[in-house]
């Protein structure tokens, strides 16, 4: 089944001409040097568009201008992190309201900074890891999951770019790759660049691994599954930490940064130019 989902979302006539992987760095370590000469392009985002005393729940046009106005600033690409409009357990009804809040965020951003480029962090497709994991067994986690994602693909046509959430729960690499491949799969079909979001921990949510750095191994695979599959890649995290230049993910990210440089694009790449 997985198979047919992504050979669904790649066809082989797309794969002619694959653009550059692009790095993008949305890394927030105090003290993290400058990172475009080594090849990582400097990204922005934010979740803050609401004004003192304005609901989360509605859409504030005036907070949406000023954080768009204040993203572009710092650069040319940027994201919008909104995590608690379209949620799973939400009504159908309660989920196309959202939808159209989310539209309505892209339309104020788009006319704030026109020359902009941005997406919606997490949005269209949503993440997803038991939903592919499990689908022989429940299937119907994997319906819920592609209806949920054909509600919101509006939102994406709106947007330059897709950037799903592909972040590490579980010390299990085959696990991790082969959800992290059915959400690419999804984004694909969505016609935009995509750009999932990684970060070199495990995800804080599981008590027994949060805050640990993923195996370096582990890590250079996820690298390659994002080269394989998608059009780059977005650094995330590093919050309340000081940069290490030694750390094992930054060596083997290094490592990869250079490959790109070294070997031309894999022509049955199933990325596209866009």
């Amino acid at each position: 089944m997985l198979a047919l989902l992504v050979a669904c979302a790649i066809h082989p006539a797309q794969a002619a001409e694959p653009a550059p992987f692009v790095v993008f760095n949305a890394l927030l370590q105090s003290g993290l040097p400058d990172l475009e000469p080594r090849g990582l392009h400097k990204m922005t985002g934010s979740g803050n568009l609401w004004r003192k005393g304005v609901s989360d729940r509605d859409v504030d046009e005036v907070g949406v201008r000023q954080a768009t106005r204040f993203l572009r600033t710092i650069s040319d690409t940027y994201y919008f992190d909104i995590e608690h409009w379209i949620l799973l357990d939400s009504s159908e009804e309660q989920m196309s309201r959202d939808v159209a809040k989310f539209l309505q965020v892209a339309q104020i951003a788009r006319s704030a900074v026109p020359d902009g480029k941005f997406g919606f962090y997490d949005v269209a497709p949503k993440r997803t890891y038991w939903a592919i994991l499990l689908q022989k067994d429940h299937p119907e986690l994997l319906t819920q999951w592609r209806h949920m994602n054909e509600l919101s693909a509006p939102i994406a046509a709106k947007a330059d770019y897709v950037f799903p959430s592909l972040y590490t729960f579980y010390d299990d690499p085959k696990g991790w790759e082969t959800a992290a491949i059915g959400v690419l799969a999804a984004a694909r079909r969505l016609g935009k660049p995509v750009y999932p979001f990684l970060t070199f921990e495990f995800h804080n949510s599981n008590k027994e691994l949060a805050g640990k750095q993923i195996p370096r191994e582990f890590w250079r695979r996820e690298l390659e599954i994002c080269r394989t599959y998608a059009d780059g890649v977005v650094l995330w995290g590093g919050s309340g930490e000081r940069w290490d230049e030694r750390a094992e993910w930054w060596l083997e990210t290094q490592d990869f940064l250079q490959s790109l440089q070294r070997r031309p694009n894999n022509p049955g790449n199933p990325r596209v130019r866009h």
